[in-house]
């Protein structure tokens, strides 16, 4: 790559049709971003037939824009709503949405634009400045050492677990065990299946997380009902302080561009995990861990980075082997073929040009991007100042395109919903929801990488440098977190001895559910064991070490929760969450219109069941009159309906009626 390959890219990207292209590219990515169910992933496959008919540098530059404007708007999705445009923003829902339901949506947003604009930088430039340096580097990275940098994602759950560690590695082995439902790879065996048929391929990502995350949200809504959420305030709402203070941390946009670039370099691993490690790092870097969760714009800023860094990291197995490091670049992969190109040692060196140009297009359609998205950003922050029964049934249609829009299987909506209730009964208790995803996440590398190793190596793979290097990480990691917290709660001992402030003092323990709950996976993990002695060793191996653990943290927590088993009246009440009957009248009422809208799906279709459910909600609620009703549930059925199934072809139930196909 010389300047001869590098005045040749630029003149192709400055070109009149490249831009254009380059503009087409950023518009459709902000619609894919924005949308639950789509991502960028889903968003450049609908693309394909109409991409491979355009120039190579035309096609390019639609694609690296799509990606880059499509990483930034899914973000702000997750900010605003609870619900991630694209599995791999779920970071941002920790502290993003506990910043929106303050008033400080602008905040947020203005953050992650900075910090995703720089993290993709770093990103796009990290091509060019470790391709040639890193191609050995990802040779020599094995199963062993796959599998010890889960082990330290694994570790890092207990930084995203609060002042827990034990909840946290109870959660993420749960995450684990969920993880294993399906048919396992080595082996064909179906694994916890029960025979239904859906689950097959296992538990779907995208519905799993939006559910976890998007439906307690959605039920704290209708709780609400009316209250409007505070008043935005700082200059331009907001999104002006957000932005300065992602440039004061730039420290940490570097560090946490540096982690996804590095998890991204890894084929296999995907932009979850290194959104979730940039999380966790963010987390354990700050002086103020314990506000995590609570709405820390650090927990913006890390994730915001990497999700956008990432992109660059997956390019660079791509383009030196033609290895793809997650789902985006596999569909590039595919894409590069069909134009033509050959990534691997070739496209360094015959096609220069065109990686350069790669490079070059990604840093443009990030620049673009912001300028475009930066004006707009108070008024999307302004969307969280509605009132909450406003939006609820907008929100609720989602919600359905999110579950259904990726297979169209109703057990996939059921899937959401049972997530989406443990996600409520979770955030309840005190249990992490971010350790369960990425233990759910990481689980199947886990599996395959130390089921590699161990047939390969026997044990010996332990002993391997690279695999000490990490283990000798995960290790001060736990160290470090123990001491952390043992720090923490040293602080809030004594801040509940010393003042009034109802926040110092610990929330309470509803013993009497949690119990009931760990009983319950207890049995689960016991189960398990018993069905995988039926199986071969390459496929009981993980689920005996998963199941025994499970058990295992299941009894230690209740044994915990029976020694502080509260004396006092009362507290059965407290336990059943039962604290405010006008509470669970709202929230009873929401799972009950969610069960409805799924069941009128099934039924009637997506069309006509969304149609009906806006009016009817309308209706019920008194948020509107017949009228301003009427016109917004036309808008709402026939936009919907024809924006995904039509436009974006998504295979959305017709219903038992076949009253829409």
């Amino acid at each position: 790559m010389d300047l001869g390959s590098s005045g040749l890219a630029l003149a192709e990207l400055f070109s009149v049709s490249v831009l254009m292209w380059l503009l087409i590219g950023g518009v459709y990515g902000a619609i894919i971003g924005l949308l639950p169910a789509l991502g960028s992933t889903v968003g450049i496959a609908l693309a394909l037939p109409f991409v491979v008919q355009l120039d190579t540098y035309q096609a390019l530059a639609f694609l690296m824009s799509t990606i880059a404007v499509g990483s930034l708007a899914s973000d702000y999705t997750s900010i605003l709503f609870g619900i991630p445009g694209d599995g791999t923003s779920a970071a941002l829902i920790v502290d993003g949405l506990p910043l929106t339901k303050s008033g400080q949506a602008g905040r947020a947003l203005g953050a992650d634009t900075v910090a995703s604009f720089l993290g993709a930088i770093i990103g796009a430039l990290s091509i060019a400045a470790f391709l040639p340096v890193l191609g050995t580097f990802i040779l020599t990275f094995g199963s062993p050492e796959i599998f010890a940098l889960t082990v330290v994602g694994a570790c890092l759950i207990g930084v995203i677990s609060g002042n827990s560690v034990a909840k946290g590695a109870l959660v993420a082995a749960l995450g684990f065990a969920i993880a294993m439902i399906g048919m396992d790879g080595k082996t064909g065996i179906l694994r916890f299946t029960f025979g239904e048929l859906s689950i097959f391929d296992g538990i779907p990502l995208v519905p799993a997380t939006v559910g976890l995350f998007a439906i307690p949200e959605l039920i704290d809504l209708a709780v609400q009902r009316i209250i409007g959420r505070p008043a935005a305030t700082g200059r331009f709402g907001g999104v002006l302080d957000g932005s300065i203070e992602a440039l004061k941390r730039w420290g940490l946009i570097v560090r946490c561009s540096l982690i996804a670039i590095f998890v991204g370099l890894i084929p296999g691993l995907g932009g979850g995990v290194s959104q979730w490690m940039a999380y966790a790092h963010a987390q354990q870097s700050s002086k103020h861990p314990e506000m995590f969760g609570k709405g820390a714009i650090d927990g913006v800023i890390g994730p915001g980075a990497a999700n956008n860094a990432k992109d660059g990291g997956q390019m660079i197995p791509l383009l030196a082997f033609g290895i793809p490091g997650g789902s985006i670049s596999a569909v590039l992969l595919g894409i590069l073929l069909v134009l033509g190109l050959n990534p691997g040692p070739d496209m360094l060196e015959a096609n220069a040009d065109i990686t350069l140009f790669l490079i070059f297009a990604m840093v443009l359609a990030n620049i673009l991007g912001v300028i475009a998205s930066y004006p707009l950003l108070k008024r999307l922050a302004s969307l969280a100042h509605v009132k909450p029964i406003v939006i609820i049934p907008f929100i609720t249609v989602m919600l359905v395109i999110a579950a259904l829009g990726e297979r169209g299987l109703m057990a996939d909506a059921m899937v959401m919903m049972a997530f989406g209730i443990f996600g409520w009964f979770m955030d309840r208790v005190g249990w992490s929801r971010p350790a369960l995803l990425l233990g759910f996440v990481l689980a199947d590398r886990t599996e395959n990488s130390l089921w590699i190793s161990y047939t390969l190596m026997g044990f010996s793979w332990l002993l391997r440098p690279g695999v000490l290097i990490l283990f000798g990480l995960a290790t001060i990691l736990v160290v470090t977190i123990r001491v952390r917290n043992a720090r923490l709660k040293r602080r809030h001992s004594i801040a509940a001895e010393y003042t009034e402030d109802p926040s110092a003092k610990p929330r309470p323990t509803y013993w009497l559910a949690e119990t009931t709950v760990c009983s319950v996976l207890a049995c689960w993990g016991i189960a398990m064991l018993v069905m995988a002695r039926e199986w071969p060793k390459e496929a009981s191996l993980f689920p005996d070490i998963v199941a025994t653990g499970l058990t295992g943290l299941c009894l230690l927590r209740i044994v915990q929760l029976t020694r502080q088993r509260p004396r006092r009246r009362g507290a059965v009440r407290e336990d059943l969450l039962l604290l405010d009957p006008l509470k669970v009248k709202y929230t009873s009422r929401m799972i009950l219109w969610l069960i409805a809208v799924f069941i009128g799906v099934y039924v009637l279709g997506f069309a006509v069941a969304i149609t009906v459910f806006v009016f009817a909600y309308f209706m019920v609620e008194r948020v509107l009159k017949i009228v301003p009703a009427l016109v917004v549930t036309a808008i709402c059925g026939f936009g919907f309906s024809y924006l995904f199934s039509t436009v974006f072809e998504l295979h959305l139930p017709s219903g038992l009626l076949g009253l829409y196909a």
